[in-house]
């Protein structure tokens, strides 16, 4: 079998030849209120669903939402979907809330009402997904490291 590294953060990791990646990265914040707001980072190949008339960011957009529609979380609320203008790049936000139930370690149940924004952004035939997630009593607090994350973070050239 043909293998090949990938630079994954620290480590290499050894992949057959042909398999996708998915690259998934995840950064926790401090633990507050028993919820870590977190960024986590997406970039994979732009799927092929297409809607005519439509740009690869906006079909990638649309497909996402689709995903957060079906995806089961209670209490949906959509609050936002807009573009965002980033100098040279534009990206298209979803923001939204809904219902977390959460087990600690020790048993103890928990309900946090959360708050998610979901940047989209698309390079040729790739597509990154910038998602910050807190609870939604501390997201005004968040939002403008949120918004500093969000200027570091693109495409490698």
């Amino acid at each position: 079998m043909d293998v090949i590294q990938k630079q994954f953060g620290g480590a290499l990791v050894g992949v057959p030849k042909g398999w996708l990646d998915n690259t998934i990265v995840n950064f926790l914040g401090p633990p507050a209120n028993n919820f870590r707001p977190n960024v986590v980072v997406t970039c994979r190949p732009l799927p092929a669903l297409k809607m005519p008339g439509k740009t690869n960011l906006e079909n990638f957009a649309a497909l996402q939402r689709k995903t957060v529609e079906d995806s089961g979380l209670r209490d949906l609320a959509i609050i936002d979907e807009s573009a965002v203008n980033l100098g040279t790049r534009t990206l298209k936000c979803l923001r939204f809330g809904w219902t977390n139930d959460v087990t600690d370690d020790t048993g103890n149940r928990f309900q946090h009402e959360l708050r998610q924004d979901q940047y989209f952004d698309v390079v040729g035939d790739q597509a990154m997904t910038i998602t910050f997630t807190c609870r939604a009593e501390s997201y005004e607090d968040k939002k403008t490291m949120f918004d500093a994350i969000l200027q570091a973070t693109r495409f490698a050239d």
